[in-house]
């Protein structure tokens, strides 16, 4: 994919950052599944959120560090900055969502479930097309756009299911500080598959420069 050797240490390490945000947004996932069926391994499950996230984190600085000892054309060592600082930020709002529910505990009511549980899925779901684009980055156009439209179509699935969360929510006798409490959750997760989907336009920058 790449030719110099600091450009390959460092796609290895852009690789690795996926793969570990990836873990970040699995390891979520499980822990929502098990704090609403009220299983006591979710606070486990919160743990290696944490775990992960700083793993993430550290891959995100060495990536740097193998840019600024000038991996890549000088043109491009911003797009690569700027598409892992976005990926970062997809773990680092899952942590702060992971965080939230073992802080605050809030009381999700069975009305809520099914459509909380297919948001958090449809957000993890999202990162898979997100990491077949990169693959795609230096190659294949037309397949890396129909994979940033996967992930933009995901997005706006749980966009959707937000819009039916706050409506069922709103619309129910919950008292309003246990309505706003689970409006923060839900707003929490839909910021992370909106994060995934700037993470995809940035890919889309990267290959179209490559083209031009």
């Amino acid at each position: 994919m790449f030719r110099d050797k600091k450009a390959e240490e460092a796609e290895k390490l852009i690789i690795k950052h996926f793969g570990l945000v990836k873990q970040v947004l699995d390891e979520f996932q499980k822990m929502v599944h098990d704090y609403v069926t009220l299983e006591k391994g979710f606070k486990e499950e919160a743990y290696q959120v944490h775990k992960l996230e700083h793993k993430a984190d550290t891959v995100r600085r060495k990536i740097a560090m193998k840019l600024y000892e000038g991996a890549f054309m000088p043109i491009y060592r911003e797009d690569y900055i700027l598409l892992a600082e976005v990926v970062d930020e997809v773990a680092n709002l899952i942590e702060g969502a992971s965080d939230f529910i073992v802080l605050t505990r809030p009381m999700i009511p069975e009305f809520l479930q099914d459509d909380l549980l297919r948001m958090v899925d449809a957000t993890a779901d999202s990162f898979v097309p997100l990491m077949d684009a990169l693959d795609l980055v230096n190659n294949d156009l037309s397949q890396l756009m129909d994979m940033t439209r996967k992930v933009g179509d995901m997005e706006r699935a749980v966009d959707e299911l937000e819009w039916e969360l706050t409506k069922k929510l709103f619309k129910s006798r919950l008292d309003k500080a246990e309505k706003l409490h689970l409006q923060q959750l839900i707003d929490r997760i839909a910021l992370v598959s909106n994060t995934v989907e700037d993470a995809a336009d940035r890919l889309e920058i990267m290959a179209v420069k490559r083209r031009a």
